[in-house]
C-alpha cells in the first residue's frame, strides 16, 4: 500500500538540503536517486511519498512536520510528524 504524495514540499526539502550544507547531488547519492528527480521536487515538479519525505529527513538529518498548511523544517531529529 503506498501513501499519497506530499504536494508542496519542495521549498521545505531545499531550505533542509541548504541547512545540511548538502548539493542536490550529495542528497541523490543517499537516497540512490539521481540529480534530476531532486531537482523536481524542490521545483514541486514531483511531489514525495510520505515515505520518501522520510528518506529526505534523514539524509538532511532534520525533521519534517506536515500539518493542514502545509510541510515546514524542524531541525533536529530525523523524523516526519503528521498533524
Amino acid at each position: 500500500m503506498s501513501t499519497p504524495p506530499i504536494v508542496q514540499a519542495g521549498a521545505e526539502i531545499r531550505r533542509a538540503r541548504y541547512a545540511a550544507g548538502l548539493t542536490q547531488r550529495e542528497v541523490a547519492k543517499k537516497l540512490t536517486t539521481d540529480v534530476t528527480f531532486i531537482s523536481l521536487l524542490e521545483r514541486n515538479e514531483r511531489h514525495p511519498s510520505l515515505a520518501r519525505l522520510v528518506t529526505i529527513a534523514e539524509a538532511c538529518q532534520c525533521s519534517f512536520v506536515i500539518d493542514g498548511s502545509g510541510v515546514r523544517t524542524v531541525e533536529g531529529a530525523c523524523t516526519v510528524v503528521r498533524l
